[in-house]
């Protein structure tokens, strides 16, 4: 063979393998897959869950729960306070109303 019968003999494996390997490459919209311990994946426990970053996170996390069940219990104690406040007038109209027209025994109707 000559020189240039070797040159294309050797090219035409290297074009059909960049060929193949275009046709295969995924595009560029395709969904990232994270691996353990890459930015953004979910790390389990052992060696990468302590390092600074993922505590720093864990603790602004735990923070931002806190205060916002804080601010959910205040709510409530809130609404108890105002659902007592009804209560407690409903029952001194109660007692009024006992007092004027004496003690009243509700019928059961089936």
């Amino acid at each position: 063979m000559s020189l240039t019968g070797t040159l294309l003999t050797r090219q035409r494996p290297i074009l059909h393998k960049a060929i193949r390997l275009s046709t295969l490459r995924p595009l560029s919209t395709s969904r990232r897959l994270y691996r353990d311990g890459d930015t953004g994946s979910v790390r389990s426990g052992g060696e990468a869950a302590g390092d600074s970053w993922t505590r720093r996170e864990k603790a602004a996390e735990n923070v931002y729960i806190k205060q916002k069940e804080k601010t959910l219990l205040t709510m409530l104690r809130e609404k108890i306070a105002a659902q007592e406040a009804i209560l407690a007038k409903d029952r001194a109209i109660l007692a009024a109303m006992e007092d004027q027209y004496g003690h009243v025994v509700e019928e059961k109707v089936f």
